[in-house]
Order: structure tokens, then sequence, then C-alpha cells
């Protein structure tokens, strides 16, 4: 045997054995590189699949990331975006929650979640007539599982190792069928324009009923239904939560102290940027808004109102729970007018008493404000003059009456569909200090609560979603 030039002698079972291996390497050269050029290919091929998936989903997420900020930043500088902001947002929106599916595949504690955020949106969508992008929400969403199941079925043995917890052909079909009822959605159209009248829904064309200028601020920071300031809050509290979560496990917190500190942190970090996403010009408002909103607390209290119903049925369970017609004071007007009941509103006004100067305009502030909600003109103008002969120019009674005014005539401006915000903000800057803090002290622990129960429902199910059996 010759090496490089040089003879080498070699036993004889050596020589037997190498010339069994060369009338062997034929057929090895033909079949064992074959085999493993299969292997490789489907590793490969599975591999770039994967690593194609995570880069989408990230490029998604950036684009959902982007169109939402643009969102916030247009709500914030008080300006809504525009139709096709919106189709753009609830597409990526749905392509971004499949992708992200894919990538949690099958583990449930990372499905269920950006499973559950799509249904959200789209459900909501849906509940209020957007057909249109409650369609591109559910196209976006199935297009990246319809691709897979697709590629698994043209190719499955490049395929069969991946998702194989999800049959291929179901899949497919299944992928199919989400995007023609999306398409059909889509092809439908949003809902035409509902005529405007006093007696609709609050938050509808037209409505005077109570709650209207609530719903109107909601929409005014509203995309599609969803409140954008909210996203942003809950965002930047899960950023937070996360992070605080992982300092906490790299020290070794004991116990649940870990999901103890990410709740916490989410709850802080939620409601402080919620506290701050909000628009200026709703800022304003609100703090004259709820300056009256304590005065009037007080009185309800003082007049044995106890706490204020929150709620169509906690007013109707106030009422029944304090027959007397002085229970509440002039709020009582305010309970029973939510009721619906307009005509029991004014019989309680008329048990109003007039003694004070404040008192007698309160009275005709109820009078006029309850004739309006039942389809009837209204003389803010005459309103006005009322509040400016109560006590003297720069007066608490005087302010809180111009205020009352204000806060009337936001409610007819919101009905037109009009900037509710500008007689609020015009009181605001004559209330001066007087109205510092009103919001954050009544807003921010109200929010903070709710933060807190969203945290802890959110920790209760990342901590039980991966202890379900399989």
């Amino acid at each position: 045997m010759r090496v490089h030039g040089t003879t080498i002698a070699v036993p004889r079972p050596a020589r037997a054995r190498l010339a069994f291996r060369d009338a062997d390497r034929p057929l090895r050269d033909r079949y064992v590189p074959a085999v493993a050029t299969v292997y490789l290919a489907a590793i490969v091929a599975i591999v770039q699949y994967l690593v194609a998936l995570a880069l989408a989903t990230l490029v998604l997420f950036l684009a959902f990331i982007a169109l939402l900020a643009i969102g916030v930043a247009g709500i914030y500088a008080g300006h809504r975006p525009g139709k096709r902001w919106t189709s753009a947002t609830a597409f990526v929106t749905g392509c971004t929650v499949g992708a992200a599916i894919l990538m949690g595949w099958p583990e449930p504690w990372l499905i269920v979640p950006f499973f559950g955020l799509g249904a959200l949106v789209t459900y909501r969508l849906a509940a209020r007539r957007h057909w249109r992008l409650a369609g591109l929400v559910a196209v976006g969403a199935a297009i990246p599982w319809t691709a897979l199941a697709a590629a698994r079925l043209l190719d499955p043995a490049t395929f069969a190792a991946a998702f194989a917890a999800a049959p291929a052909l179901p899949s497919f079909v299944g992928g199919v069928v989400a995007i023609g009822l999306g398409s059909v959605a889509v092809a439908r159209g949003d809902r035409g324009p509902q005529p405007p009248h006093h007696l609709n829904p609050p938050g509808a064309p037209g409505s005077r009923r109570v709650g209207n200028l609530s719903a109107r601020m909601l929409g005014d920071r509203a995309i599609a239904g969803i409140d954008v300031t909210s996203a942003v809050a809950w965002l930047a509290g899960l950023t937070g939560a996360l992070t605080a979560q992982s300092i906490a496990e790299r020290v070794a917190l004991p116990g649940p102290g870990p999901v103890v500190v990410g709740v916490g942190v989410f709850a802080l970090v939620a409601t402080e940027a919620g506290f701050i996403a909000f628009p200026p010009r709703q800022r304003h408002a609100l703090e004259a808004l709820y300056w009256l909103r304590r005065q009037e607390q007080a009185d309800f209290v003082a007049t044995r109102g106890g706490t204020p119903p929150t709620s169509v049925k906690a007013a109707q369970a106030w009422l029944g729970a304090h027959p007397e017609p002085t229970d509440g004071g002039a709020a009582r007007v305010d309970v029973i007018a939510w009721t619906g009941d307009l005509e029991a509103a004014r019989t309680a006004i008329e048990a109003l008493p007039d003694d004070s100067p404040l008192e007698g305009f309160t009275k005709t502030a109820q009078r006029a404000w309850v004739d309006w909600m039942d389809g009837r003109s209204i003389d803010l103008g005459t309103l006005g003059a009322a509040a400016r002969a109560v006590g003297a120019a720069g007066s608490p009674e005087r302010l809180r009456a111009e205020t009352v005014v204000a806060t009337i005539e936001s409610q007819v401006v919101a009905s037109s569909d009009g900037d509710w915000t500008a007689p609020l903000r015009a009181i605001r800057a004559r209330l001066g200090h007087r109205a510092d803090g009103a919001l954050s002290r009544t807003y921010r622990p109200a929010l903070l609560r709710v933060n807190l129960y969203i945290g802890a429902a959110f920790a209760i199910g990342a901590t039980l979603i991966p202890r379900l059996p399989a």
C-alpha cells in the first residue's frame, strides 16, 4: 500500500478488510450521502422557516408598534387617524397575532394570550358593526397559519416535524374558511351612519342620554372601539412587569415574590402611563369636570345619599333604598334621569330647595337640562346669565354655577359631534389652582385598582395555564 509515495506493508487480514471496504464504497457513496442530504435539507428548511417566522413576527410587531405610535400621537394632538391607517393597523394586528400564535405553538400559555387578544379585537369591532376592520383582522390572523398548512401539504417530507400537533389538512381548510369569512366581512363594509336622535344610546349620533359625554370621551381616545391610551398603558405596564419579575428572579426572591413584584410594577407603570397618555385637551376638560363632581359628591353624602351609584342597575337600587325626595339633594335628579324616567326627574326637581341663589340656579339648571334630554331646545345664553347672577365674580358659588353651565354646554356640543372639551377647557382656565389635582385625586386611585385586578388576573392565568394537562 502506498501513501504519499511511501510503501507501507499491510498484513493480510487488513488487506482483506481494505478490499472489502473498497468494494463497498460505491454503494455507500450512492446512498449514505443521499440519505444525509435529505435529512440535512429537511433540517435546514425547518430552521430557515422558523428563522423567517421569527423575523416576520418581529417585523410585524415593530410595524404594529409604529402604527400604534402614529395613532397615539394623533389622538394626543387631538386628531383622529384616517381610514387607511385603521385598515393597515387592523390587518397588521391580525398578522402579528397569527404569527405570534405560530411562534408559541403548541404551548398554551403562549397561545392563549395572543388568541384572546385577536378574538377580543375582532369581537369588539364586529359588535360595533365595523365589519371591514373585523374582516381585516381575521384575514391577517389566518394568513400565517394557512400558509404553513399549505407548505405542509405541498412538501410533507420537509415539514413533517414542524407543528405535528396540528393536522395539516384541517388546518388548511380552517384557514381558508377564516380567510373567506374575513373577505366577506371586508366586502360587506362598515355599518352606515346612524341617524341622529336624542334617544339613541350613549355615544351614538344625537344622543342626549346620561353617559353620552363619557362615551364621547372614550370614543375620542379609541380607534375601532379600542381605547388607545389604555392599550399603550398596558403595554408599558407589561414591559415593566416582565423586567421587574426577571430581576426579582435573578436576585432569588423567595416564594411568589417575583410574581407579586411583577403585578405591583404592572399596576404602577400602567397607571402612570395611562395618566400621562391622557390627551391634554381631555385632561384640562376633565379637571374642571372632576372639580365640580367632587363638590356634588360632597353634597350627595351630606344629604344622606351615601356612595353615588356607578351604573343604571346601581342607580335603580339606590332609588329603592332612598325613597325620601330629599335624599341625595340635587344629584337625585341626575340619578333618576340616568334610569330614563324624566317625568320622575321633573318631580324631584320641584322638591329641591331654592333658599339661596345657588340653590335657585341649580333648580333652574336642572329643569333646562332635563327638558333638553327630553328632546326640547335649551337656551344656554339665558342659563349663563342666571349663573352670573350667583354670588360675586370669582366666588366659589359663581364658579360652581358657571362650571355647571359649561358642563351642560359640553353635553350639548357632544350630542352634535362637536368639540365637547372647549366649554370645560374655558372654565378650567378660570378655575386656576382650585382645580389642580382634581382629576389625579379621583382618577388615579380608581385606575390603580383596575390595573391591580388586571395584573393579578394575568399572573394567575400565566401560573395556571402551564399546569393544565396536555
